[in-house]
């Protein structure tokens, strides 16, 4: 039986903690799921991404992609380029977009805050995966 590869995108290190830290550890023990997570930012920040190592660590996860894209310094700033820093993301993994089997990021609303930046991941990634017939959802 072949494994799904589930990928996760998330904007911020920590957002994986806050909204699908209990689905990640899940997945991540299902022998059906081949599971992985990109964040876009973190990288240059070395607090933050030692956190999300440790998270990663944590919940048993071993393909996972930590970008550099700068975190903005203030709300309401737009990610640039969030779909390269994905792509970037998938080449990390060796991921093609053909291996993918469902893409699941940020909400259309941006969460609780109506953060402008999940909101842009959704709209950059939903555009993406409707180019290349990849299945989508969000949490």
């Amino acid at each position: 039986m072949k494994k799904s590869n589930i990928v996760f995108v998330t904007a911020h290190p920590d957002d994986e903690s806050l909204w699908i830290g209990g689905i990640l550890s899940s997945f991540a023990k299902m022998k059906s799921v081949n599971l992985h997570l990109i964040c876009i930012t973190g990288a240059r920040d070395e607090e933050r991404s030692r956190e999300f190592k440790t998270v990663m660590e944590k919940i048993g996860l071993k393909n996972w992609a930590l970008l550099d894209h700068p975190i903005p310094k203030k709300g309401g700033v737009l990610l640039q380029n969030p779909k390269e820093y994905f792509v970037k993301g998938l080449e990390n993994l060796s991921l093609k977009e053909t291996d993918i089997d469902l893409l699941i990021t940020h909400s259309p609303y941006g969460d609780e805050h109506r953060h402008v930046q999940h909101s842009q991941l959704f709209i950059d990634l939903y555009n993406y995966s409707f180019a290349k017939g990849v299945p989508y959802g969000f949490f």
